[in-house]
């Protein structure tokens, strides 16, 4: 976002998707359980639920406190907050009329 001054010149809207973080944790679980039911067998379970392990004290360890900041420093100055909780359409819908009256 706009708090790092290396970039900040070159964001000319930001847009923050405002969501929980236990939903956005349980939506990357799925989207990763989902690809592993698709495309892995069951000799490889064991091997998965250990990367889940480890994925989920990844977050509690170090992601979680990311995104506690993210929502500190970079939300407060977002031009646009869309609702993360609605469906994607929407969410674009949203983001396209806010985008298109600052146009104006």
């Amino acid at each position: 976002g706009r708090e790092h001054r290396d970039t900040a010149v070159y964001i000319d809207l930001l847009i923050w998707i405002e969501i929980p973080p236990d939903v956005a944790l349980a939506r990357k679980l799925r989207e990763v359980t989902g690809a592993f039911l698709r495309t892995n067998k069951k000799e490889n379970s064991e091997e998965f639920i250990a990367w889940i392990n480890k994925y989920l004290d990844n977050y509690l360890q170090i992601v979680r406190k990311v995104l506690q900041i993210q929502k500190q420093k970079v939300s407060p100055k977002a031009d646009i907050v869309v609702d993360g909780q609605a469906d994607l359409q929407s969410m674009v819908e949203e983001a396209t009329r806010e985008i298109l009256n600052r146009l104006q």
